[in-house]
C-alpha cells in the first residue's frame, strides 16, 4: 500500500476523534514507568496495538520505525514512538528482519525458535541496547517484522498448503513460483513470502529444493518431525516431467493457433486466385501438420510415462497400509471368550432387529386390510398385468406395434356430465363384501 497513512487509520474511531487524547498518546512517555504504571501500560498496548493495525492495514507484516513515525497529529510526529518501538523490540514483538533471517538460516541460531515454533522470544539484552544507542539512528530506516501479523499469516499459508493434500496424503509438492502466484494476495513482497517458507522450513513443516533449471519447488508435510522432508528420485521425475508436460502443451497450442492461421490464408489466398501464395501457405500448413503430430506423439509417451510414475505412488501406498494393517492384526490380543460374547451380542441385536421388522410388517398388512386392500387381489391384479404385458412387450421388440384395445364401449370423456355415467368407479382391489374402513 502506498502512500503516507493518517493517524484514525491505526487508531480506534472513538480515540483518533478524541483531540485531547491523541495529545496524550502523541507525548513522549515519562522517565519511569513507575510514576503511573496503569497509565503507562494502558498507552503502550495502545501504541503496540495502533503498530500492529500499521501492519494489517499495509498488508505487510515488515515495517520500519520511520513509516509509522510519518502518521502525523495536527502536523506533528509522535514523541512515544520511539519509547513503544524499543519496548515493543525488547518483548520480542518486533524483530530485526536481518537478525530473524540469521536465525532462520544457520543451524546454530535455533535459540531464536521455541520448542512450539514460535518466534515470539526475547532477543539478547546487549543487542537490543547497543541498537537503540547507536548514534546516527540508522534503525530507524532498517527494517522489523511485526511477529504477531507474520505468525497470523503463516498459519493462513500452512491452510493453503493443507488444501493442497488430497487422498489422505501426508506431503505434496508444488512449484515455488505457483505458491507465490497462489498467495500473492497474503504475501504482496516476495520477501515477506521467503520469509514465511524459512520459518516454516526452521520447524520441519516444508523443504525447499533447487531443480537444475533454476526453478524451486516445494515439499510439505501435514505433520513436522524433527527432520525436513525429503523429496525421493519419483518426486522429481515427476515434477520434471510435469513441467515438461507443461512445457509441450504450450507449444502444441500455439503451433495449432498457427496452423489455423495458415490454413485460413491459404484459402484467402485462393479466393484471390493468388496460387503461388496459396501453395506456399499450404506446404507450410503440411510442415506444421507433420510438426504437431510428433508434439502430440510425444505428449502421449509423457502422459504415460507419468501415469506409470503415479500408478507406482499408488501401489507403494497399498503395500504401506497392508503392511500397517498386517501388524496392526498381528499386535492385536483378542481371545477366543471376547469373540464369543461379542458374536452373542450381534445374533441378539440380529434378532432383536428381526422382530422389529416382522411386527411393521404384520401392522403393515392390518393397515392394507382395513382399507379394503388384500394380498390375494394384489397377487391376481399382478398375474393378469403380466399376461398383459408380456405379448406387448414381445411384440415391440419384433418391431410389431401390440394391439391396442378397443375403446368403443368406453363413454365419451368430451361428452357433457349428463350423457355420462355418473355410477361411481370401484377398485378392483376391493371385495364387494368388505365394507369401507372409512
Amino acid at each position: 500500500m502506498n502512500g503516507i497513512l493518517t493517524h484514525d487509520a491505526v487508531f480506534p474511531t472513538e480515540l483518533s476523534e478524541d483531540t485531547e487524547r491523541m495529545e496524550f498518546l502523541y507525548a513522549a512517555f515519562p522517565g519511569s514507568s513507575s510514576l503511573n504504571p496503569k497509565e503507562y501500560q494502558r498507552k503502550m498496548h495502545i501504541w503496540t496495538q495502533a503498530v500492529k493495525r500499521y501492519s494489517d492495514v499495509t498488508t505487510s507484516s515488515i515495517i520500519t520505525f520511520n513509516q509509522i513515525h510519518a502518521i502525523k497529529l495536527n502536523g506533528k510526529t509522535s514523541l512515544a514512538l520511539p519509547t513503544v518501538w524499543q519496548q515493543m523490540t525488547i518483548s520480542g514483538k518486533l524483530v530485526q528482519l536481518s537478525d530473524l533471517k540469521d536465525r532462520l538460516t544457520q543451524s546454530w541460531t535455533r535459540w531464536g525458535l521455541s520448542s512450539a515454533g514460535s518466534l515470539l522470544l526475547k532477543p539478547l539484552s546487549w543487542a537490543t541496547a547497543s541498537l537503540f544507542r547507536s548514534e546516527n539512528e540508522s534503525w530507524k530506516s532498517q527494517k522489523f517484522v511485526n511477529v504477531d501479523v507474520l505468525e497470523s499469516k503463516i498459519g493462513t499459508l500452512v491452510e493453503v498448503l493443507k488444501r493442497k493434500l488430497n487422498n489422505g496424503l501426508d506431503a505434496v509438492l508444488i512449484p515455488y513460483f505457483d505458491l507465490a502466484e497462489l498467495c500473492v494476495d497474503l504475501f504482496p513482497s516476495e520477501e515477506e513470502f521467503e520469509l514465511a517458507l524459512l520459518v516454516l522450513q526452521s520447524r520441519n513443516h516444508l523443504a525447499i529444493y533447487p531443480m537444475e533449471d533454476g526453478s524451486k519447488i516445494i515439499k510439505f508435510t501435514r505433520n513436522p518431525t524433527w527432520r525436513a522432508p525429503k523429496v525421493s528420485t519419483s518426486e522429481l521425475a515427476k515434477i520434471n516431467l510435469e513441467k515438461t508436460l507443461k512445457v509441450l502443451r504450450d507449444d502444441i497450442k500455439r503451433l495449432e493457433n498457427r496452423l489455423e492461421d495458415t490454413t485460413c490464408e491459404a484459402i484467402q489466398h485462393g479466393k484471390n486466385n493468388d496460387k503461388r501464395k496459396a501453395y506456399r501457405a499450404l506446404k507450410r500448413k503440411h510442415i506444421m501438420e507433420k510438426d504437431l503430430d510428433q508434439k502430440h506423439a510425444m505428449e502421449l509417451n509423457l502422459e504415460g510415462m507419468l501415469a506409470k510414475l503415479e500408478d507406482s505412488s499408488s501401489l507403494n501406498l497399498v503395500i504401506s497400509a497392508m503392511r500397517t494393517s498386517n501388524a496392526a492384526l498381528k499386535g492385536a490380543n483378542v481371545s477366543l471368550g471376547d469373540l464369543d460374547n461379542t458374536l452373542d451380542e450381534v445374533h441378539e441385536a440380529m434378532d432383536l432387529d428381526q422382530k422389529f421388522f416382522d411386527t411393521m410388517a404384520i401392522s403393515s398388512n392390518n393397515m392394507m386390510e382395513r382399507a379394503g386392500i388384500y394380498q390375494d387381489d394384489l397377487e391376481a391384479e399382478l398375474e393378469e398385468l403380466a399376461n398383459e404385458d408380456s405379448p406387448a412387450r414381445t411384440g415391440q421388440r419384433n418391431g410389431v406395434s401390440p394391439r391396442l384395445p378397443d375403446v368403443s364401449g368406453l363413454p365419451d370423456l368430451d361428452a357433457p356430465r349428463s350423457s355420462r355415467d355418473r355410477s361411481p368407479i370401484r377398485s378392483p382391489l376391493r371385495r364387494a363384501t368388505q365394507p369401507s374402513a372409512y
